[in-house]
């Protein structure tokens, strides 16, 4: 199983746009969805167009600071992607 998740991070980094590991973003735009929900458009900082988006995939995120794992994810312009996350507030 091993094998196969790496031959497939092999050929979605060898793909126009792609890469390995993680790579830096930059948050472009907030938009709050509802009290709760934020969705945040994302830019790759090297400005890099990124591959298009596939259905069912997924976003791993390195964040410093607090945050919550995003919810979903995805993106219409080649270089951005737009992921929703619930926030909280200390009451």
């Amino acid at each position: 199983m091993i094998s196969v998740e790496g031959q497939m991070y092999g050929a979605a980094a060898g793909q126009p746009g792609g890469w390995r590991d993680f790579k830096p973003f930059r948050v472009v735009r907030k938009v709050q969805e509802s009290r709760v929900i934020a969705s945040l458009v994302l830019e790759p900082v090297d400005g890099q167009p990124l591959p298009p988006f596939r259905p069912g995939q997924y976003l791993s995120l390195k964040v410093q600071g607090r945050a919550k794992a995003p919810s979903r994810s995805g993106g219409t312009a080649s270089r951005t992607r737009r992921t929703a996350a619930r926030t909280a507030s200390a009451s």
